[in-house]
């Protein structure tokens, strides 16, 4: 499938599908830094507000390697949420670790801290992932 680049935030490229659900990925193994984290949700914030509509994400975490020691702390908080949940209709997390997703799952179902404004969910499958955001 053909997408178009729509920008890219840090070392993540963003691309525009057909069904206009925002694609992201980085191309090149990362460590996530709480500035990488600002630097996607501000790009976010720009995307949702010249369309005027909150938007459904598509986020390939696969060549994420780790958070650092910031970014884990930002995302514990409640910052990322309180300032650009509002931008935000869902997020579909792809990783390439089974594990992975059934222990971000577990987490993201069971943390009372976190109470996203919008719905999370880990996939292993781009169509799955897809197919989720779609029932939305």
């Amino acid at each position: 499938m053909n997408l178009e680049k729509i920008g890219v935030a840090g070392p993540t490229h963003y691309f525009l599908r057909p069904d206009g659900i925002i694609y992201t990925e980085s191309f090149e193994p990362t460590v996530v830094t709480k500035e990488v984290f600002i630097a996607n949700f501000e790009f976010i914030k720009k995307i949702a507000s010249e369309n005027k509509k909150s938007v459904k994400l598509l986020i390939n975490f696969t060549q994420a390697n780790k958070l650092d020691k910031e970014a884990k702390t930002l995302v514990k908080s409640s910052y990322l949420n309180d300032n650009y949940g509002q931008y935000i209709e869902a997020a579909a997390l792809l990783t390439n670790s089974r594990l992975s997703t059934l222990i971000g799952n577990f987490m993201i179902g069971i943390s009372k801290k976190q109470q996203n404004k919008y719905p999370v969910k880990i996939f292993m499958a781009v169509p799955q992932a897809v197919k989720w955001l779609g029932q939305l």
